[in-house]
């Protein structure tokens, strides 16, 4: 049609390409899960924080082959419906990352991650520091049993925690893929103790190969059914090497979250009723 106007194209795009082969640092990233995302998936929730490091237009190192993967590791998974201060995630990111830098990071990653998931420390790690897998041993948690699905008093606790420790072996079955095989629970329980008349802290083993779950060990020492086992509220409040050391020990820098409104709150212990001093369930790390 010589009367239609002249068509013109937008130049096309250039497709960029993946950060591969180029130097890198690892960042160990601390993350908090609130109520707002307890019941989603460990998949889910590393596509969701993938898909943050894109909108944050992160630097991530890309592996080589057919179908490259963003060089992203975590730690182990938290169970469904749980809530914790200490999920870890370690990232293969371009360039050096100091101090003022990972705090950018911060700040980046919490403007535009999901509302319930908040970051609240970095660290540029040794390039030959220990995968987060091999390297977490040890888990806190606390348990509450709300009312009125649980009748506990304080007295009830302190018996089912005594009793629990002062055995030697505290044998549980467990069942996958149609084999039984039992778990002496005992050795791998740090601290059992009672902070109020429906709360409890545990410290246990959470190694590779070697761990134990704090449903299990309630269940042993409560005699909770299985019914029962999903309604106790569990919340993480750190994370350590086997040594006790964050997982961010020797780091050759580290940033912070500092400013506690751009922190989750959805959980939130009051000090006094802890025992261990515990401050307001945050982790120490």
């Amino acid at each position: 049609n010589l009367l239609a106007a002249p068509v013109s194209s937008a130049a096309p795009v250039e497709k960029q390409a993946l950060l591969q082969r180029v130097p890198g640092t690892t960042v160990r990233l601390r993350y908090s899960k609130g109520d707002a995302v307890r019941f989603i998936s460990h998949l889910d929730l590393l596509r969701e924080l993938e898909r943050s490091l894109r909108r944050a237009a992160v630097p991530v190192l890309y592996s080589e082959g057919y179908s490259p993967r963003p060089k992203v590791s975590a730690a182990p998974a938290l169970a469904l419906g749980w809530t914790s201060d200490s999920e870890w995630i370690d990232l293969e990111l371009a360039g050096e990352w100091p101090e003022q830098r990972l705090a950018g990071l911060l700040e980046d990653l919490n403007a535009v991650v999901a509302p319930g998931i908040t970051f609240t420390t970095a660290a540029s790690m040794p390039s030959k520091v220990a995968s987060l897998v091999a390297g977490i041993e040890q888990s806190t948690y606390v348990a509450r049993f709300p009312r009125p699905n649980f009748d506990v008093t304080l007295g009830k606790l302190t018996q089912a925690a005594d009793g629990f420790m002062s055995q030697q072996s505290v044998t549980v079955v467990r069942e996958r893929k149609r084999k039984r095989r039992e778990i002496d629970l005992r050795p791998m329980v740090h601290e059992f103790a009672v902070v109020a008349e429906d709360e409890i802290i545990l410290r246990i083993m959470t190694a590779s190969g070697r761990s134990a779950k704090p449903t299990e060990v309630l269940q042993a020492a409560l005699g909770l059914n299985k019914d029962q086992v999903p309604l106790v509220q569990l919340h993480k409040l750190e994370a350590t090497l086997a040594s006790g050391d964050c997982p961010t020990a020797g780091a050759i820098a580290r940033a912070e979250v500092t400013d506690f409104e751009t922190r989750n709150t959805d959980y939130s212990p009051q000090p006094t009723r802890n025992a261990r001093g515990h401050t307001g369930g945050r982790s120490t790390c």
